[in-house]
């Protein structure tokens, strides 16, 4: 990672299974696969 970024909520690489939002903050390719960062907002219930 060469600078600094920042995803604020609800922003990223969205990923929509069955109405469970993922969104990808920080993927494994960026950190030489040693980390990933990701924000789920599940469903209630």
């Amino acid at each position: 990672m060469e600078a600094m970024e920042i995803i604020r909520k609800g922003e990223g690489k969205n990923y929509n299974y069955s109405q469970d939002h993922c969104f990808v903050k920080l993927s494994s390719d960026r950190t030489k696969r040693s980390l990933s960062l990701v924000e789920d907002t599940l469903k209630p219930g």
